[in-house]
């Protein structure tokens, strides 16, 4: 006789009352926040934000949410600034790429911190998000989730949420050629002039970078890595203790092209010839680079098709609830010009 099994209790999903509930708020209020209004208190739209974020509350899908995706005809790009070149090469792909399937771009240039940017994109209907250099566990994101907003992450600065796809350049395997590049050259020491410490791709160049020493029997230690947060200035302040310490490297691996700058400064702040005294190698691959002197040797990403990918990704929609996103990494090319010579 076969033995019968009662169904599987259906999952009770959270609901905008329990987003309310744990926000202190009202219904109608936590509506306003995930709609973008502007008529919410700073401290509200925290509160709501943390709590969708604390619950996973998404809103059911139905004929409104797929209406407006489907026609909407605009793109929101976020980014914070629009002062370096590393923003427009990514804009390039992005505005080329939204073009051929018929969309606008609306670019965003908001701090992340303030959380303005929300309410602006929130406000339009729009087919989807791209965020470039947002750190992954925002709120705000599990807003957009909550929303049924596509979303794409250009480079985020830590470990992003599984289910928010996310655009990159392998970063590891830049760090490891600018590594065996200089080791071929007969360098042994060396110096890494980083990014933030918290930021997961700056982390991962200087790994790549460390590993493919430590690799070929040499050793970068941890007194010749300095952070600069990205900052030419603070670059060159880094570079001048390096290049000022006992065992002076031959060799300094920038994880930016804006910071390999300010090696460049630091050298001839301090009388130092590159690349006969000190060889430098940066990160980006930015067109300005070609107009430095010497031209700086650098491992270029791939900044326009990180962008077109992006909107490829946005346009393919949500993913299903649980679903892990995608993650697509594009190679990095090691682009040798002048900055570098045999030790």
């Amino acid at each position: 006789m076969a033995s019968s099994s009662s169904p599987s209790p259906t999952p009770v999903l959270p609901t905008l009352r329990d987003v309310a509930r744990l926000a202190g708020t009202s219904v109608p209020t936590a509506s306003k926040v995930l709609a973008g209004r502007s008529d919410v208190s700073e401290r509200t739209r925290t509160a709501v934000l943390e709590a969708v974020a604390q619950v996973g509350y998404v809103r059911p899908s139905g004929r409104h949410t797929v209406t407006t995706a489907a026609h909407a005809r605009t793109l929101e790009l976020v980014v914070d600034g629009l002062d370096g070149g590393w923003t427009t090469r990514v804009l390039m792909g992005v505005e080329t790429a939204a073009a051929k399937a018929g969309l606008a771009v609306v670019v965003t240039a908001a701090s992340y911190e303030s959380g303005e940017w929300f309410t602006r994109v929130t406000s339009r209907s729009s087919a989807g998000v791209i965020l470039a250099l947002v750190p992954s566990q925002d709120p705000h994101l599990a807003a957009l989730a909550a929303r049924r907003t596509p979303v794409v992450i250009i480079d985020p600065e830590n470990e992003r949420p599984a289910t928010v796809a996310r655009v990159g350049s392998a970063n590891w395997d830049g760090g490891r050629s600018a590594a065996e590049h200089l080791w071929d050259l007969g360098h042994r020491r060396f110096a890494v002039v980083a990014g933030a410490r918290h930021h997961q791709f700056s982390q991962a160049r200087v790994d790549g970078f460390r590993s493919a020493v430590e690799r070929s029997g040499g050793m970068v230690a941890a007194e010749s890595i300095r952070h600069a947060d990205w900052s030419t200035t603070r670059a060159e302040e880094a570079a001048v203790e390096l290049l000022d310490s006992v065992q002076r490297p031959t060799a300094i691996f920038a994880c930016s092209d804006a910071m390999a700058l300010g090696v460049y400064r630091a050298c001839e702040a301090r009388g130092l010839s590159i690349p006969d005294d000190v060889s430098v190698v940066g990160f980006d691959g930015l067109p300005q680079t070609e107009w430095m002197r010497p031209r700086l040797t650098t491992v270029a990403q791939p900044l326009r098709r990180m962008g077109a990918a992006a909107v490829r990704l946005v346009l393919s929609g949500t993913t299903p609830d649980g679903t892990p996103a995608p993650w697509e990494q594009l190679a990095t090319t090691l682009l040798v010009r002048d900055s570098t010579a045999p030790r």
